[in-house]
């Protein structure tokens, strides 16, 4: 793989920059960034592939990990000057006020130094927050532009062999959300709708009805390992290895996107610590030295030990509606303990298709939980929750 390129950043006529936030480079002949050179590689092979099967019919899977959008944004400037200038600003810019504290998350990698003298993320100024979110903004849709264009380099290699094409299913998908400034979150460490819905979208070039549309059922990540099973006609395990799967296949949603639905929920969950670090045994801890003492500042976990995890969010998606449920957590058996709650989450997405004019933040302002008028709804989906998270602690 040929080597990296220059990396130098380029911030001239920015205001707020930060080489650790986001790097813009001029490339050089012959050199490429990281995911760059992966594009290269991943076209070569999938070449390759198509070669094969056109005249052996030998299947085959080739698979393409981009590290962008992740931060830092490195990435070559000329995406950046592509993206318009002034971005908008986040709709809902504040936490909401009847949401439990714990939920929120405070993202070192987006303080402002990344690190101070002493490793210690520091928020801006309000002097210097002037303009801040809306350059951040510009900075990822530009990154997210350069990621684009190395998928859209693979798939051109596959519809340069239109018969190849017409027998090969494509997916995309992100492998969670993430926050630019809405309800004064930034990253992707919450139970939040920004932070864990994520793109999919699936291309099965022989089932006409899924062609540009957009299927209203709900679907997880791993729903995926089947859904590709079943589309290439591969069996699914057996057994415990089958029984563990935990996702369904996702073909009747190409066959009927309007109407197709494979399940009734959709699951995530990510936790909270009052530190990092805690009993970690690796080499390296890690670098973000969260020491905190209040809800406010909870950590990510990031890098605690699965034993000393603190508190544990579950959250759990219906077609209309988000509950999540923040409980203690029993290190000792590595499960939730449903008698000591810490907050509940409760919100309303009547209407969200998850597309614009609206946003992901635009449902979830007002925390229904508590409210005397959704008790029993309360009730119901605390006891499916419980049902479903008990399912697959073994």
């Amino acid at each position: 793989m040929p080597g990296n390129a220059s990396t130098k950043c380029d911030h001239a006529n920015l205001s707020f920059t930060d080489d650790r936030r986001f790097c813009l480079t001029t490339p050089e002949p012959g050199r490429f960034l990281t995911d760059e050179a992966a594009a290269n590689l991943i076209s070569a092979r999938l070449g390759e592939a198509i070669s094969n099967w056109e005249t052996t019919s030998q299947p085959y899977f080739v698979g393409l990990g981009t590290h962008k959008p992740h931060l830092t944004w490195t990435y070559p400037r000329r995406f950046f000057d592509a993206s318009p200038d002034g971005v908008a600003e986040a709709a809902h810019q504040a936490w909401p006020a009847d949401v439990p504290h714990l939920a929120w998350h405070e993202c070192a990698e987006m303080s402002h130094p990344y690190w101070d003298s002493t490793g210690w993320g520091v928020p801006p100024s309000v002097a210097d927050f002037s303009g801040h979110q809306s350059l951040m903004r510009r900075a990822y849709y530009g990154c997210l532009a350069y990621t684009d264009s190395l998928i859209g380099q693979v798939m051109d290699t596959l519809d340069k062999h239109p018969a190849a094409a017409a027998h090969t299913v494509t997916v995309f998908m992100g492998d969670h959300g993430w926050h630019l400034g809405e309800h004064d979150l930034w990253c992707k460490m919450t139970n939040r709708e920004t932070g864990t819905r994520v793109p999919l979208m699936i291309r099965a070039p022989w089932i006409d009805s899924s062609k540009g549309k957009v299927a209203k059922g709900l679907a997880e990540a791993v729903d995926l390992f089947p859904t590709l099973a079943q589309l290439a006609g591969v069996p699914i395990p057996t057994g415990k290895a089958g029984a563990h799967l935990g996702g369904v296949s996702l073909v009747p949603l190409l066959i009927d996107p309007a109407h197709g639905r494979v399940k009734d929920v959709a699951l995530s969950q990510f936790p909270r610590c009052f530190q990092n670090n805690t009993h970690h045994t690796g080499g390296k801890p890690g670098d973000e030295n969260n020491h905190t003492s209040s809800w406010e500042t909870m950590s990510d976990c990031h890098w605690t030990e699965r034993g000393f995890i603190d508190f544990m969010g579950y959250k759990m998606r219906t077609d209309n509606m988000s509950f999540t449920l923040w409980l203690a957590w029993d290190g000792a058996n590595l499960r939730p303990d449903w008698d000591r709650q810490a907050g509940v989450e409760l919100y309303d997405h009547m209407g969200d298709v998850g597309m614009a004019p609206a946003a992901f933040d635009d449902y979830e302002n007002v925390n229904l939980a508590g409210k005397p008028e959704y008790a029993q709804l309360q009730a119901t989906l605390l006891a499916r929750l419980r049902t479903e998270v008990e399912r697959w602690i073994v």
